[in-house]
């Protein structure tokens, strides 16, 4: 029997006959079609679906071998996986104060050095869980600063080489804090071409027109990322992934299998890091951060296939309890977030309202649309 993986088709070829009828049963469950007569099924690429046939096979001590482009797969895959289980850890130990404290300093001092507007305490934590994490998600509540954060970590990783330039998607009302944050932090104007709206055909070109220039930092909408799905990836992969994408406003994507949603998880394979920015992660359920995780690490998702029927399952039993504790397992150290008292704010002054009566001419209007 061997398994192979044929333009992104998981094949296994079992021309020598050796699965029983409850062998193919599972197959067919988990989506394997058969070719017509013959031993082959096959099923597209996901690196959940391998892992698990290949852990099904070994239970039932079927032997097996892969084919060199299968083989391939499983290494990446199993690298994948001990960068992520590290990176787990790294973000894990900072958010319970287990962390290693001389490079934390390092961090503080390049904050100080670097960004003219001075971080605050909850936003140099943020900044370096990012940093720590490479591909995070920032819960943290409106007003807390997540912009800044993101501008710090991005000027870190520029200085050390591994980004060029800013990637940023987001409703157009984004646009214009982007630019000015973007000055405010590093004291520098931006290049900020802006790629959504207008005519679409001369848009498209200004993703073949920068050569090997490129701008500081580039803005689009969910519905222009999705309608340049083709140059984006052409963009991207001729920069060789050395791009910080950034969703702002991430909650449009929640929604499962959306367009907006697969075409941000199917291109941010093409780059190195990546943010999700919302100070609403969930607004109706716990399934509407999976998007979110499905982007930031498309390759290994924090999330299984299994653990997210098992979230859903829970969450239609009302048992929101164990719902979001078997959630924050999963993502708890790949997130941060600042909450409304970490900002040590002052209590909010109430004043009494004052009352001003309406001219006939705002009466007359205002008894006509009521």
């Amino acid at each position: 029997m061997i398994l192979d993986v044929i333009d992104g088709i998981l094949v296994l070829d079992d021309t020598s006959l050796q699965l029983k009828p409850q062998h193919v049963n599972q197959l067919r469950f988990w989506g394997f079609t058969r070719a017509a007569s013959s031993g082959k099924y096959q099923i597209n690429l996901e690196n959940s679906i391998l892992v698990k046939l290949q852990n099904y096979l070994s239970k039932h001590r079927i032997s097996y071998s892969l084919s060199p482009s299968c083989q391939q797969v499983v290494t990446r895959l199993n690298e994948g996986l001990v960068r992520n289980e590290r990176i787990r850890s790294l973000g894990e130990e900072f958010k319970e104060g287990k962390f290693d404290q001389t490079k934390f300093s390092h961090f503080s001092s390049f904050a100080e050095s670097n960004i003219v507007r001075k971080l605050k305490k909850h936003q140099l934590k943020a900044a370096y869980h990012l940093y720590l994490v490479q591909n995070g998600a920032n819960f943290s509540v409106p007003g807390s600063g997540k912009t800044s954060v993101v501008l710090a970590v991005f000027e870190k990783l520029r200085l050390e080489g591994k980004v060029d330039f800013l990637f940023v998607v987001g409703p157009p009302a984004c646009f214009g804090p982007w630019k000015l944050e973007y000055e405010l932090t590093l004291a520098r104007e931006p290049d900020s071409p802006i790629l959504a709206g207008g005519d679409q055909a001369q848009r498209k070109l200004e993703y073949y027109s920068v050569g090997n220039q490129t701008a500081d930092l580039y803005l689009t909408t969910f519905q222009s990322f999705l309608n340049d799905k083709k140059e984006v990836q052409a963009f991207f992969k001729q920069r060789r992934g050395r791009i910080f994408l950034v969703i702002d406003e991430a909650h449009y994507i929640k929604q499962i299998g959306g367009r907006w949603a697969n075409a941000a998880v199917e291109l941010s394979e093409n780059t190195n890091y990546r943010c999700v920015l919302t100070g609403t992660p969930m607004p109706r359920k716990y399934s509407d951060v999976f998007n979110l995780f499905e982007f930031l690490w498309p390759e290994n998702s924090p999330i299984s296939p299994d653990t997210k029927n098992r979230i859903i399952l829970l969450e239609d039993n009302n048992d929101s309890k164990a719902a979001k504790e078997l959630l924050v397992e999963r993502i708890g150290p790949l997130f941060y977030r600042v909450r409304k008292s970490d900002l040590g704010l002052i209590p909010p002054s109430y004043h009494n309202p004052f009352t001003i009566e309406m001219n006939q001419y705002e009466r007359q209007i205002y008894n006509a649309i009521e």
